[in-house]
């Protein structure tokens, strides 16, 4: 069922945001999506999008299926220390989203 969900998930990401971008599995069950074009709004849209795909595919399994999403902006000044730094901003704000959606 884990293959399955992988499989389901980067379908999801795929369809959502690989029309504006670029989608990549980085290890286990973590995926990065990059804009390279784009805006809050857009982001927006896209994420509401994704969430309805989510939720399509949450009605044909059996098994517990979410997913919890970290997302920023690149910027050169904030991310001094390169990728490292903004990697690690968008995994403590995916473990953010993931806390509180298990607390709802």
């Amino acid at each position: 069922m884990g293959d399955d969900a992988i499989k389901k998930t980067y379908e999801c990401i795929k369809k959502t945001f690989g029309r504006q971008g670029s989608c990549y599995r980085i290890g286990g069950d973590e995926f990065a999506g990059i804009i390279f074009h784009g805006d809050e709004m857009l982001f927006k849209e896209l994420t509401e999008e994704f969430y309805v795909e989510i939720k399509k595919i949450e009605q044909t399994v059996k098994y517990p299926f979410y997913v919890s999403l970290g997302y920023d902006v690149f910027d050169p000044e904030k991310d001094k220390n390169g990728y490292e730094a903004f990697y690690a901003r968008v995994d403590r704000l995916m473990y953010e989203n993931k806390n509180q959606s298990k607390s709802i």
